[in-house]
């Protein structure tokens, strides 16, 4: 058995992933489960992650055990965070984020 990562980014794109599932009904039923439980899936942005959730039923979505995103301010991020929670497997979420160091500085100078 191999563990995969699916990486889901702007530059590439596997439309084909599940090709061999959707050939058959019974194949589909029969593991598609495996397929959303030993694999990670990598987002390189929210909306990506977002799509991907929402075209996956709510079934496969709760095989779902390792999620890794990158984190940055989108319009997207209320629902596709929200979304997480229909993936009642999820063991792994890894949520990748950088930090921007501000400086508060008061008029008191302190």
């Amino acid at each position: 058995m191999t563990h995969q990562v699916f990486v889901f980014s702007p530059r590439i794109i596997k439309a084909t992933d599940l090709s061999l599932l959707r050939t058959c009904r019974i194949v589909y039923h029969e593991v598609s489960f495996f397929y959303y439980s030993v694999n990670t899936f990598y987002f390189t942005d929210l909306g990506r992650s977002l799509r991907f959730l929402t075209f996956h039923s709510q079934s496969n979505r709760e095989h779902i055990k390792n999620i890794k995103f990158r984190y940055r301010r989108s319009k997207y991020a209320y629902d596709a965070i929200n979304l997480l929670t229909s993936c009642a497997g999820l063991e792994l979420l890894k949520i990748k984020m950088r930090m921007l160091n501000y400086l508060d500085l008061d008029s008191s100078g302190a």
